[in-house]
């Protein structure tokens, strides 16, 4: 018996607060229980936040693209210092994403509202790879869709470039 359908819907009448995003959808929860981790929900714990933890729309199997058939969410990973984490999840599947890059991105800051820049590009030289934070990133431009958190007046640029990932954070 397939008790996914079950515990998403147990976890979706969850009463924890959601506030002004309305609730986590089922897809997300769902992949958020596959892989061990729970959705950032509690808006309340960010005054002021406009824009929701999660975002439909970032990638496609094959292609750079906004449709509907993925996302992206804020996840507090199982681990001992419960760091958090944002997941690009794809209906289709976990298969690698475009440019090779990892559907998990393990993050030091605070999560922010989601949204997505398509076609953009990020000078890498202002960024550094998500995994070596005190590395500055190559000389060279990536183009593609970036990922964009933003809370309190900062906001971290993810994009993916030959595998792996770069943020870029302004004040």
């Amino acid at each position: 018996m397939n008790l996914r359908p079950v515990l998403a819907l147990l976890w979706a009448l969850d009463a924890s607060p959601v506030a002004a995003q309305g609730d986590f959808p089922i897809p997300l929860r769902i992949d958020a229980m596959d892989r061990g981790c729970a959705p950032v929900t509690d808006t309340v714990a960010y005054p002021g936040l406009e824009t929701p933890l999660f975002r439909f729309g970032v990638y496609e199997v094959g292609r750079d693209t906004l449709l509907k058939a993925s996302a992206a969410y804020w996840c507090i990973m199982p681990n001992a210092d419960r760091g958090t984490a944002l997941v690009i999840w794809r209906e289709r599947g976990d298969a690698p994403l475009p440019g090779g890059c990892a559907s998990v991105i393990r993050y030091w800051s605070s999560p922010g509202g989601l949204r997505f820049e398509r076609r953009s590009v990020v000078r890498l030289s202002s960024a550094h790879p998500v995994d070596q934070p005190s590395r500055v990133g190559p000389p060279v431009s990536a183009r593609g869709t970036v990922i964009v958190s933003e809370y309190d007046g900062k906001s971290a640029r993810f994009i993916c470039h030959t595998g792996r990932w770069y943020v870029a954070v302004s004040p």
